[in-house]
C-alpha cells in the first residue's frame, strides 16, 4: 500500500505518455485518461480508475491539466538550475584558463631566470680561468 501511494506521489513529476506509466491508482493498475462530460468541466481531461462503472473501483481521480501545471513549474525550476550550472561552468573554465596562463608565465619566468643565472655562472668560470 505504501509503495502505491509513493508511486502516485511521483506521478506529479511526470508528463505525457510517461505519465500513465508512473501513475498507479489504489487498485494497483495504471489509470486511464478520460474526458469530463460535466457542465462544470466540459472537455477537461482527467486520470481515473480503469474499473469505474465496470466493477468495484477505488475512486481514483486526478485532473490531467493540474499535473501538467506542476510539471511545467518543475521544468522551469530545472531549466533555471541548468542555466545557473552552465554559467558556473563557464566561470570555472575562465578561471582555469587564467590560472593556466599565469602558471605558464611563471614557469617561463623561472626558466628565463635559470638561463640568466646559468649565463652569469659561465661568465664567472670563464673569467676565473
Amino acid at each position: 500500500m505504501a509503495s502505491q501511494s509513493s508511486r502516485a506521489s511521483r506521478s506529479n513529476r511526470s508528463s505525457g505518455s510517461a505519465q500513465k506509466e508512473w501513475l498507479v491508482c489504489r487498485c494497483g493498475v495504471p489509470p486511464v485518461l478520460k474526458v469530463s462530460g460535466t457542465n462544470e468541466n466540459p472537455g477537461r481531461r482527467f486520470w481515473g480508475c480503469p474499473y469505474y462503472r465496470v466493477q468495484k473501483h477505488c475512486g481514483y481521480f486526478r485532473w490531467a491539466d493540474k499535473v501538467q501545471v506542476e510539471d511545467d513549474a518543475e521544468k522551469t525550476k530545472l531549466r533555471k538550475k541548468v542555466l545557473l550550472l552552465k554559467l558556473e561552468l563557464r566561470s570555472c573554465r575562465w578561471r582555469l584558463k587564467v590560472v593556466a596562463v599565469v602558471g605558464l608565465l611563471g614557469w617561463l619566468w623561472l626558466f628565463w631566470v635559470w638561463l640568466q643565472l646559468g649565463g652569469q655562472m659561465a661568465q664567472k668560470q670563464w673569467l676565473s680561468c
